[in-house]
């Protein structure tokens, strides 16, 4: 995935903020995954109480993790197509202009 980012985009990557920001979080769910794989998996081999319990979590967060990648890998591949970075970038530019919150309140009077 990171490769096909880095041929896309080359050097121009480190302006793609919310690419980046997929990849960390496509990062940090792997690393979760991996750290709840290996002491279900430690738990289990030594023989300790409820370690299938343990499987059954793991197995969870597992399915959950896959999904939850997928589904920002998703966002990734079609950040262009949706031109997500570009409504972002219009809605951070809103917010600075105004110095916080733009939209006002729906129950104000307009007349």
């Amino acid at each position: 995935m990171s490769i096909l980012i880095l041929e896309r985009y080359g050097a121009e990557i480190s302006s793609k903020q919310m690419i980046m920001h997929g990849l960390a979080d496509i990062a940090t769910e792997i690393y979760v995954l991996v750290a709840v794989l290996a002491r279900a998996s430690r738990s289990y081999c030594i023989g300790v109480r409820n370690a299938d319990l343990e499987r059954y979590i793991a197995t969870f967060i597992a399915q959950r993790a896959r999904r939850k990648i997928e589904m920002l890998e998703a966002d990734i591949v079609n950040s262009e197509l949706n031109n997500r970075d570009a409504v972002i970038k219009v809605i951070s530019q809103a917010v600075f202009q105004k110095k916080g919150y733009m939209c006002e309140n729906p129950l104000t009077r307009t007349f």
